[in-house]
């Protein structure tokens, strides 16, 4: 994504017509589902959210596409991180082999790792949408100052 784009999208989502509160939170909580651990779930829990609070879609998919294709290693691996440091296993955890391997062993193999990952990435989706929401609160408030300052003039 280059800069302009990444320009254009926040300032279409600075000049969205919501409560500055609600657009805000509607970020943040797009910004948890980015880390949320229900891998390949994301759109489907925008939308639901998006419809069950009466959320801007465009704030909370905005949010939640902060998951894509580039960041989804950096997210879930250091959740993952984040999980073994906040929930150590009781046992050394076993190595991951790939070879022969099926794709039922595959889900049998990732079972030791599944309580650090799913604490780990919602301690770090909770981080992350608290810095999210306070992030957007600056950005708002300095798109409005300036908005009305031209205005002004």
């Amino acid at each position: 994504m280059s800069g302009s784009s990444l320009r254009q999208r926040l300032k279409a989502l600075l000049t969205l017509g919501e409560s500055p509160r609600k657009l805000k939170l509607a970020f943040a909580v797009g910004v948890f589902i980015a880390f949320c651990p229900l891998v390949g779930l994301h759109t489907l829990l925008a939308v639901a959210v998006t419809w069950l609070f009466r959320f801007n879609p465009v704030a909370v998919m905005v949010g939640a596409f902060l998951n894509n294709p580039w960041t989804f290693v950096p997210i879930y691996g250091g959740g993952l991180w984040l999980g073994l440091v906040l929930w150590p296993p009781a046992t050394e955890l076993p190595r991951i082999s790939f070879v022969g391997i099926s794709f039922v062993d595959f889900f049998v193999q990732l079972r030791p790792y599944l309580v650090p990952f799913v604490v780990g990435t919602s301690a770090a989706g909770l981080m992350a949408a608290v810095v999210a929401y306070w992030v957007m609160h600056l950005l708002i408030a300095a798109y409005r100052r300036t908005r009305v300052k031209a205005t002004a003039e």
